[in-house]
């Protein structure tokens, strides 16, 4: 963490070695000079990351590459999947076929990623819901760290809808102030 000159290419050749390709937990904290291409990384090599920490990338615009890594909790197939791809989804297991809004249907890996921290990057509440959107299935996250400029009402509201119930106490807001509160708090505040 907090390795200044870090950059992408550092990052991806880290990954083609083969004794980092296991990687269970990543902390890439204050490295300023990584961007989008470093998640693509990510999303290729390392589909075994269980905890991601990009606080304060703040060249990280984006985590929709990450939407073949994350941790599902309820996988749900798509009808117009074949019985010949559920066949094949059997001997892929734990993979499940989804439907690319890109092409024809593909397999995600099944990720494990349920920790992930985005405090102080660049990423937007709406590529959030997206990345987790393109998910087939609810996301089911242990921990995720979000600035209090993501926390708006219909960020929260699409965030609630695409992450597991479960997982609602477990979506941490950092505050500017260093306080922090959980998604299922303010959730459950404006339910009543």
């Amino acid at each position: 963490t907090g390795y200044a000159n870090l950059t992408d290419t550092h990052v991806k050749v880290m990954f083609l070695s083969t004794k980092h390709n296991n990687i269970h937990t990543l902390v890439l904290k204050d490295c300023p000079l990584l961007t989008n291409a470093t998640i693509e990384s990510i999303s290729r090599h390392a589909n075994h990351v269980q905890t991601l920490s990009l606080q304060k990338c703040r060249n990280i615009t984006s985590i929709h590459a990450l939407q073949d890594v994350w941790d599902v909790a309820t996988p749900l197939t798509d009808s117009t999947n074949t019985t010949a791809m559920t066949s094949l989804q059997s001997l892929f297991a734990p993979m499940h076929a989804a439907t690319s809004p890109c092409g024809p249907p593909r397999f995600f890996r099944g990720g494990k990623l349920s920790r992930l921290d985005i405090c102080g990057t660049s990423v937007t509440g709406h590529d959030l819901v997206e990345s987790l959107n393109a998910v087939k299935g609810k996301v089911r996250l242990q921990e995720l760290c979000i600035s209090d400029d993501l926390s708006t009402d219909l960020v929260l509201w699409k965030l609630a809808s695409a992450v597991d119930k479960e997982s609602w106490n477990h979506v941490k807001i950092c505050h500017a102030n260093g306080l922090m509160t959980t998604m299922g708090k303010i959730l459950n505040s404006k339910e009543k």
